[in-house]
């Protein structure tokens, strides 16, 4: 039997006398088993680590979290080849961050483990050449919003990818062991997959399902984005789950001496006796499952419904290449028709399953589609991007399968000439073999001198970022326009967006719809009206002449078809194509001039190849007719090239005005990824753009950390004067509280389990702690009096309370440095949710129970509540 006064008195007599403590007067403590300190014990983490089981299930369901971003990021790609190093980031950096957070206590090394993890991982990535992963890493991020869509997975788009994924995984599972907040490992996954998100945009959208990853399926966001709410919720549920245990006949059913939540043992039910398992709370599953149904529904319904135009920024990033022509083609073609003869390539049709004989092509080759004319000069009219072998898709100018046929070419070039390439119609895919590999000297695909290649989709054009060598080969498939003749009889100009840009006449001449109505006569249909056009040109009032003098203004035009004089009649290619592109404008059709070469079926080699020479160079016009595509048209007599050649002597000034200037203005450079010494104002209008945004999120995010590292102290100090406030048992306490937040800023941890005896053993364990023993001893005694004080606490034990907190704040940022304080200030674990957990040291009985055993409830002077 027990009297009520020994039911609350302490079942541990108090440590400190109630004068002004001491070691000295201190009562010896229950000694502590013996321990053998491991010479490493530094590299073990502070945190404690138990229901190691379910950590592991945690770490491994939050890196499951990161797998949707690459499965995202899988809609650039052609093919599975992308997922292995992107998935293998994530599994990787999980295992670092694993292994690193449970073996090593400074956070700080963690962080470096994890960036040196990565580094090795995008060497081995880059089989061993840290130039490229340099490079990738610097220079890949507008290389992968610039991509042509479906790409090779090359390494300089990997390596952005897999550092985004990387670091999402490491981060994550970092904070599944080193935290106890429900939420806080699910920010990393967050932000990886809204970072995927962003490169991705809308790639993938308007491309061939057979050309996509994952055996033609394409992944829908919408779909990965419900798959990973899924994986987050269950990190959520696993993570909020919360212990209960049986009770334990040693410690009575209160859990132990410390109580509820002490370092003895957690409350529980009965039917398992010393036994812990995991119980998810009631409004916790209904929470679980109404987001789980929620998000099945939005999933479902949301891949059905039209999603509204959203800022994509693979929109605004085109950067500008150099040197992919120096002149415009249109200039060069009589040039070409002037110089020695020799040869430029050979092209060779592949033959026709269905024939057994090479497929029909048309006889001209493209080698640039100039739309943009500007009153003085036709220009290229868009941005070109870097391809791998599978072309993306153009505009709406695209050739329709149902209007055209596939050809197969087999392109060999000769002598060096320019940097773009012979295209037919609407080029799909292309393989590029330098002459090494052609020659048997270099393994498929081994050979390290192909030309990166730039194709512009509205027009079909390809580029070499170096001028292809002799012996080269070059692979094409392409859709070329076969429309019948019922079809071309019925078929108007196409309309649209895709083009308007092909109609625009600038400061357009009145004498221009004019002449054109005259030539067309009375031409009805549309195609009519077409075929009318191109046969005036061609005709015998507009002969063709190669001495007549260059230029394609809109004065050198006029005086072409509304000559003055015989002379001004004549003209070459460069008049004809020019003429009736804008002719046609002016009737309302798109039009664009297309240069390349005629193929001459008088020069075919013994296995079936047309040889090109420079004296079939060509240019001719090509209309966009809707369902059909670029149709292409011929204004020019092409019986004789090069009838009557001009001479080098000085053009004649009379007549019609040389316009040598004009035409001589360079093409517009194709926009594809600046070299990794590029300066960063070539971007232009596209570079300030993303200029401007990428300044705009690193300044909200300097801001949104200044923010939070503002909050963070002015929390500290609202507390603080909270603390400081009321009677003097509560300012004591309050004092107390506080030495316990600036204790957790170095490490020690705020659990409620802990006593004050072992705040003071894990304090006096750590060297950034240590120092401030003494003082923190006292303030133990000051705070337990005032507990057990109640009203009777007097003030001078609260301001003395205070000096002892000053004291300890002093202490610490003297035996730590500045570098510390002012980290200190800014650690927010002292505002976060105190961790569930007990005590970071080895249970110990003798030190917690009387030699008795525990009698009865514990006593409050060994349980610190917050």
């Amino acid at each position: 039997m027990t009297s009520p006064t020994d039911e609350i008195r302490p079942a541990h007599p108090s440590p400190w006398p109630q004068s002004q403590p001491s070691r000295a007067s201190q009562p010896s403590e229950p000694s502590r088993p013996s321990q053998r300190r491991h010479p490493l014990r530094w590299l073990r983490s502070p945190w404690p680590h138990q229901r190691g089981r379910d950590r592991i299930a945690q770490a491994v369901v939050v890196a499951l979290a990161c797998l949707p971003a690459a499965l995202v990021a899988g809609r650039l790609f052609a093919g599975m080849r992308y997922l292995a190093p992107l998935a293998g980031a994530v599994v990787v950096a999980a295992l670092v961050a694993w292994l690193s957070a449970h073996l090593v206590a400074r956070i700080e090394l963690v962080w470096l483990l994890g960036l040196v993890g990565g580094v090795l991982y995008g060497i081995v990535l880059t089989a061993g050449n840290v130039d490229l992963l340099v490079s990738g890493l610097r220079a890949g991020w507008p290389r992968v919003l610039a991509a042509a869509v479906p790409a090779e997975p090359r390494a300089m788009l990997l390596i952005p990818l897999g550092a985004l994924l990387w670091a999402a995984a490491h981060l994550a599972v970092v904070l599944v062991v080193r935290t106890e907040n429900t939420l806080l490992p699910l920010l990393p996954p967050v932000a990886g997959l809204i970072g995927v998100l962003l490169l991705v945009g809308d790639a993938g959208d308007g491309v061939t399902a057979a050309t996509l990853a994952l055996g033609g399926w394409r992944p829908s966001p919408v779909l990965l984005t419900g798959v990973f709410i899924l994986l987050a919720m269950a990190v959520a549920a696993l993570r909020a789950a919360r212990p209960l245990a049986a009770p334990d006949p040693a410690t009575g059913p209160a859990g132990g001496p410390d109580g509820p939540g002490g370092s003895g043992g957690s409350g529980g039910p009965a039917g398992s006796p010393g036994r812990a398992r995991r119980a998810l709370n009631g409004s916790l599953v209904v929470t679980v499952v109404v987001v789980v149904v929620v998000t099945l529904l939005a999933t479902v319904i949301g891949r059905q419904l039209p999603v509204a135009a959203r800022f994509d920024p693979r929109e605004h990033v085109s950067p500008p290449v150099e040197n992919v022509t120096a002149l415009n083609p249109l200039v060069q073609v009589r040039a070409q028709l002037v110089d020695a003869e020799h040869e430029v390539f050979t092209v060779r049709l592949a033959d026709d399953p269905r024939t057994g004989r090479p497929a029909a092509a048309d006889t001209r080759v493209r080698i640039a589609a100039l739309g943009d004319f500007d009153g003085a000069s036709w220009r290229d009219d868009g941005q070109f991007v870097r391809v791998d072998e599978t072309l993306p898709t153009s505009d709406g100018s695209s050739v329709r399968p149902s209007a055209s046929v596939t050809v197969r070419a087999e392109v060999t070039f000769g002598a060096a000439g320019s940097d773009l390439l012979p295209t037919f119609g609407q080029p799909t895919s292309v393989t590029y073999h330098p002459a090494a590999e052609v020659a048997g000297a270099a393994p498929a695909g081994g050979s390290g001198d192909a030309p990166d290649l730039v194709f512009q989709p509205s027009s079909g054009s390809l580029a070499a970022l170096a001028t292809p060598a002799r012996g080269d080969r070059v692979e094409l498939v392409m859709q070329v326009p076969r429309p019948s003749q019922r079809a071309l009889a019925e078929a108007v100009p196409a309309t649209g967006p895709a083009a308007e840009p092909y109609t625009t006449l600038p400061g357009r001449p009145s004498w221009l719809e004019a002449t054109a109505k005259r030539l067309v006569g009375d031409a009805r249909t549309p195609y009519q009206r077409l075929d009318a056009l191109q046969k005036a040109l061609a005709g015998p009032g507009y002969p063709y002449d190669l001495s007549a003098s260059p230029g394609h203004s809109y004065g050198v035009l006029n005086d072409f078809l509304n000559p003055q004089q015989e002379s001004d009649s004549h003209g070459y290619a460069e008049q004809h194509a020019t003429a009736f592109a804008a002719l046609a404008r002016a009737l309302g059709f798109p039009t664009r001039v297309a240069v390349g070469y005629l193929l001459d079926r008088n020069r075919v080699t013994t296995d079936g190849a047309f040889t090109v020479t420079n004296w079939q160079a060509h240019a001719w016009p090509e209309v966009l007719l809707a369902g059909i595509g670029w149709v292409s048209f011929e204004p020019t007599d092409i019986s004789d090239l090069r009838h009557r050649a001009p001479t080098v002597e000085p053009m004649p000034l009379g007549g019609r005005s040389i316009e040598a200037p004009a035409s001589l203005k360079p093409l517009e450079p194709p926009g594809v990824d600046p070299p990794s010494d590029a300066g960063g104002g070539a971007g232009g209008g596209a570079g300030r753009v993303l200029a401007w945004t990428l300044l705009i999120a690193v300044v909200s995010l300097l801001g949104l950390v200044l923010a939070t590292l503002s909050l963070i102290i002015g929390e500290k100090a609202r507390r603080r004067a909270a603390r400081g406030r009321g009677t003097p048992g509560e300012r004591a306490r309050g004092a107390w509280h506080e030495a316990r937040d600036r204790l957790a800023e170095h490490g020690v941890s705020r659990s409620r389990a802990l006593t004050y005896r072992e705040v003071l053993g894990l304090a006096g364990q750590r060297p950034a702690t240590a120092a401030v023993e003494q003082p923190l001893r006292e303030l133990a005694a000051l705070a337990e009096m005032a507990r057990f004080a109640g009203g009777g606490a007097v003030e001078p034990d609260a301001t003395r309370a205070w000096q002892l907190v000053a004291q300890i704040r002093h202490g610490l940022r003297n035996s730590n440095g500045r570098a510390s304080a002012l980290r200190a200030r800014i650690d927010p674990r002292p505002l976060l949710p105190p961790p569930r957990g007990s005590s970071d040291l080895s249970p110990d009985p003798a030190a917690e129970v009387p030699p008795g055993g525990p009698a009865g409830p514990p006593p409050p002077s060994w349980a610190e509540p917050r």
